[in-house]
């Protein structure tokens, strides 16, 4: 998969999470609401690395 590629997958999670968040918050119960803010956190700092990784491969 191109660099491009990844990007617009990534793109297309980030639109998703915000979706679901909504969703997700509507449920009003808030185990469900923590663990998700886990979830979201978890994927921010992925996303992180992926763009750091992404930027060291452009830049070679």
């Amino acid at each position: 998969m191109s660099i491009a590629g990844i990007e617009s997958e990534m793109k297309w999670v980030r639109k998703s999470l915000r979706a679901l968040r909504d969703e997700v918050i509507e449920l009003d119960n808030r185990d469900i609401i923590e663990a998700f803010e886990d979830l979201e956190s978890s994927l921010d700092n992925l996303f992180n690395e992926c763009e750091e990784t992404i930027s060291d491969v452009q830049s070679l």
